[in-house]
This record gives structure tokens, sequence and C-alpha cells, in this order.
């Protein structure tokens, strides 16, 4: 039994008695999809927060809520505490076998989780590849496949350089990662379309990007040849595919294109201006030097 059904099952039993304020319960993002379809359901509302007891009791002291947690186990009962309490939350449950006679695996059965697999990734840029909008597209693409019956998470660590990701699907099969693993989930170069080798250059060229840009014309210049190529490489590749006009992909590569052509224009743009400021410093330097 994990967090997710302790709240199911603390949720009806305080909305059955009126003190489940608002009719909602407080979860975290990693909530299994299983507690969000319980609880729509029993008719309870579920408001979403990022991972952490804080930022539960931040969403219960805005919304004036009486029930928050986290599937780890933690959960929240602001009238009583202002942290989790496991003492706390055993007597609810125990409160709650008591009055409806039935066994906490048969409370717990409201919630029927969904396969979730976690793994984490290690990046150079945790935050750069959390912002990428070709990152984003790509979860986007994957989120379409699973058809709005599941989900992908993607959350940045908050002490080392690693993305924490989270999928979850109706089948175990559909959720875990291939056998290689997510990293090296692609086939070979060789085996690769076009689309899929310009699409895989961009999700790993963009991230990096951010970190190694200097204010030198020149590096801005390269820096924006490079998101002009990429931009050129997608739109190259998806030339010619038939699901051109019936596939969810192709407008997600182009929108990734796009964004890519709008970055190339403005890195040539910061390295024109920053040309510009070079020769005219170097110009006032003369006549400072020549007043001399």
């Amino acid at each position: 039994m994990d967090g997710d059904q302790i709240m199911a099952v603390l949720a009806v039993a305080l909305r059955e008695s009126g003190e489940l304020a608002g009719d909602t319960l407080v979860a975290t993002v990693m909530s299994n999809l299983g507690l969000h379809l319980a609880m729509q359901e029993a008719g309870i509302a579920v408001r979403t927060t990022q991972v952490g007891d804080r930022y539960v009791l931040e969403e219960l002291r805005a919304g004036g809520f009486t029930l928050g947690g986290e599937q780890s186990g933690h959960v929240v009962l602001p009238q009583h505490a202002t942290t989790g309490d496991g003492l706390l939350t055993a007597l609810r449950l125990m409160a709650r076998m008591s009055a409806t006679g039935r066994s906490l695996a048969e409370l717990a059965s409201i919630v029927t989780p969904l396969p979730q697999v976690l793994e984490n990734v290690k990046v150079a840029d945790k935050a750069a590849v959390a912002g990428s909008a070709a990152v984003r597209h790509a979860v986007e693409e994957a989120e379409v496949e699973l058809g709005g019956s599941g989900r992908v998470l993607l959350r940045p660590s908050g002490t080392e350089q690693l993305v924490r990701v989270m999928v979850e699907a109706p089948t175990a099969e559909q959720a875990k990662p291939p056998p290689s693993g997510w990293r090296r989930s692609s086939p070979r170069r060789a085996e690769l379309p076009p689309f899929a080798r310009a699409a895989r250059r961009a999700c790993r060229t963009i991230p990096v990007m951010p970190s190694d840009l200097h204010l030198d014309p020149a590096r801005l210049a390269a820096h924006a040849r490079t998101a002009a190529g990429l931009a050129d490489d997608l739109c190259a590749a998806l030339r010619g595919r038939p699901d051109a006009d019936d596939s969810p992909v192709p407008a997600a590569v182009q929108r990734a294109a796009g964004e890519l052509t709008a970055l190339a224009a403005a890195l040539a743009g910061a390295a024109a201006a920053y040309e510009r400021a070079d020769r005219d410093l170097a110009r006032d330097l003369g006549r400072v030097a020549d007043a001399r």
C-alpha cells in the first residue's frame, strides 16, 4: 500500500464525513494516474503540486484544503499537523477500517495503480535539457502514442546532474524502457531514416548550446550557423514523408525547426551587434590614443 492508496482511502472517508474541504485532495506530480481516476469516480478533485511536503502544504493553506500528501506515504492533515505524521495517518486509517468493517486491502482497492517506471538519466546540463524545446516535443510525441491513457514526466534532480524520467502507461510493457535502456534506445545511425537522424541530432545539440555560449562574435556566428543547419536538416527530412498530413510528428518537428530558425536569427543578430560594439570600442580607443 502506497501513499496514493492511503490518500484515496482518507479522502473518501473525509468526504463522507463532510471534512474534505472543497471536496479536494492535494497530491504531487508523482502520484499515479490511478489515483486521479479513482478520485474522479468518487467526485473528488485533485490539485497537483511539485514534489515535496512544502509544496503540498503551500497548496493546502492557499486553498484551505484539509488533506494532501505524496505517493511516498507522507500524508498531511493540516487541521492536526503541518508535516507528514505516520501515527496520525495510521490512526485515521484504523478509524476508517473500524467504521466500515473492511480490511485495509479492501479499502485500498479503490485505487488501481497504473504501471509506473522511473529511471534517472545522467546529463551534462539538467536545466538546459529540461527547458529544451526539442526534448519537450519528444515528450509530447510519446504522450500522443500513449493516447491519453498514460504520461511522461521529466523532472530535473535537485542535487545531481540528472533528469528523472517517469513513464506511466496502461501496461507494464508500454511503460518499461527498451532492453538497452532509454539512453541508447535508438537504432544505430545506419538504420535510422533521415527524419530520425535529424531529430536526434537536434535533441543532442540544442541542450548543450547555452552552456557553450560566449560573447564572442565569431563563436556566436558559428552557433547561428549550427542552429540554421539543424533547422534545414529537419525541414529536408520532413519532405517526402508519407504521413506528412495525418501524423502529429511532422507538426512537432516543424515547430522545432521554426524555433531553431528563430534561434539562428537571434544569434546572428547578437554576433553582428557584438562585432559593431568591438569596432566602436577599437575606434574610441584609437581616438583616445591619438589625443594623447
